[in-house]
């Protein structure tokens, strides 16, 4: 355990601006203002949409919330919000050891823990400033809840699991795969009886009812705004298309690195197989789950690699089943060694993930220094915006390639003062001087109608001077 909360730590205190900035920085936003403005868990706010209304449709903001909260004892930090998952992760490695106990034996549990902590995509993501560390840890419960309560027959845990499952899927609806397997454990403890016991469906009403509702109310929060993190009313199914063999190769090296690690991939199947065998086949269940999500939503699993995060618990309760078998000082020794081994080549992959975007950060907080209380702030940076969140304000933002002079006006007309560009540094992201790729004609009407208030070789931003 304290190895993982270890791996997790590093670069605790680095700024948002790392590989998948827009996600972890758009979630910070929702916490800060859920802090400032009041804690109003059904009204989450952005800061794009200029002096406002700046309410944003996104999935339900249980974990900014909570992290608002903290906020609101420990003050403003963003190492809050990194500490939050890291618990998080922690009390998801002992809910997988007392499922995986259940399952096989205390070995078994043991390993299955172990190798979640020290998952590849799990470390990384583990320590991120965004929700999905919450929605598995939500699901491990859910699911682990119903075990007990079926298995021991203890009825209260039934709600228990509800709740959980129903939050997992509201703070992020790729859980909803999860049903699956709580489907099989209903089935396994009643047979087909379960479609007549009304616990069972009152258990699934608990689960589903709340997201459509929730999605209804999202979408008008961004009718109000134009603030869209998550599109509720988009199209979640289909797009299959995209599954072409190169991508399929790619899905596959993910889960072999940085899901599995090689070694690990190898006892997962073994697991897998052991597994089909036993009296209770929730791993295999969950684990067929897992790639069934992937498989239905092809365009955000190849885009994200945090939408594979799912797959690690079902894993790492296959490769502890396996793994279980290889418990004397010298099987076991020898495992451990391998998969100390495969743990290598995916660091290497992770790496990148770390870098930050410095630069951004530094024209943040340099607008902060120069920004009136009558400003409207246009920023233009790749992360959706980091600047704006630096700078402590809301505003508008656009990409560099879409600011054409015609939209620069637009956004004159709408308030804008200020134009703050950054150089991005972080090379996971993006690479140069991110003016460069402003437009001819809008780099002009920069030049000739607006004042450089500050230039250096990390960013540049201008005043709009008096009309004549």
């Amino acid at each position: 355990m304290l190895g993982g909360a270890g791996m997790r730590a590093i670069q605790l205190d680095s700024n948002l601006l790392e590989f998948y900035a827009q996600r972890h920085r758009d979630t910070a936003i929702i916490a800060r203002n859920f802090h400032r403005n009041g804690y109003r868990l059904l009204w989450p706010e952005a800061d794009l949409n200029g002096r406002g209304p700046n309410f944003v449709e996104c999935e339900f903001p249980l974990y900014p919330f909570a992290v608002a909260l903290l906020y609101g004892v420990f003050g403003e930090d963003e190492r809050i919000g990194r500490l939050v998952n890291i618990a998080l992760c922690l009390l998801t490695a002992c809910l997988l050891f007392l499922v995986s106990r259940r399952l096989d034996s205390e070995a078994a549990g043991l390993w299955a823990a172990g190798f979640y902590l020290a998952s590849p995509l799990a470390i990384f993501f583990g320590r991120t400033f965004q929700p999905d560390p919450t929605m598995v840890c939500l699901g491990v419960a859910g699911l682990y809840a119903l075990e007990v309560a079926l298995g021991d027959r203890r009825s209260g845990l039934v709600l228990v699991s509800a709740a959980c499952l129903s939050l997992a899927s509201l703070v992020k609806p790729t859980a909803l795969p999860m049903l699956l397997p709580g489907v099989y454990l209903w089935w396994r403890a009643l047979g087909w009886k379960f479609l007549r016991q009304g616990s069972a469906w009152l258990w699934l009403l608990i689960i589903v009812v709340p997201l459509p509702l929730w999605f209804a109310h999202a979408r008008q929060l961004g009718e109000l705004s134009g603030n869209r993190y998550f599109e509720a009313t988009a199209g979640w199914l289909g797009g299959w298309s995209a599954w072409t063999w190169p991508q399929v190769q790619n899905m596959a090296f993910r889960w072999m690195y940085l899901v599995a690690t090689p070694i690990g991939a190898l006892f997962a199947l073994a697991g897998l197989v052991k597994n089909a065998g036993q009296p209770n086949r929730l791993a295999a269940i969950w684990f067929a789950a897992g790639f069934i999500g992937v498989a239905l939503l092809p365009g955000p699993n190849l885009r994200h690699h945090y939408y594979q995060l799912p797959l690690i618990p079902p894993v790492a309760l296959l490769i502890g089943i396996a793994a279980a078998s290889a418990t004397n000082a010298v099987r076991g020794g020898i495992f451990a060694a391998l998969l100390a081994l495969s743990l290598l080549a995916p660091a290497s992959f992770i790496t990148p993930f770390y870098q930050t975007d410095d630069a951004t950060v530094a024209c943040g907080r340099a607008v902060a220094g120069v920004v009136r209380s009558y400003d409207t702030v246009l920023a233009v940076d790749p992360h959706t915006s980091g600047i704006l969140y630096y700078a402590g304000c809301a505003g508008y933002h656009s990409p560099a390639t879409k600011l054409t002079r015609a939209r620069l006006q637009d956004y004159m007309k709408q308030g804008v003062t200020l134009v703050a560009i950054s150089r991005v540094t972080a090379t996971a992201l993006f690479r140069g001087n991110y003016w460069d790729h402003l437009p001819t004609d809008t780099a002009t009407e920069l030049a000739k109608h607006w004042t450089q208030v500050e230039a250096t070789d990390r960013y540049r931003i201008y005043r709009r001077r008096p009309l004549p």
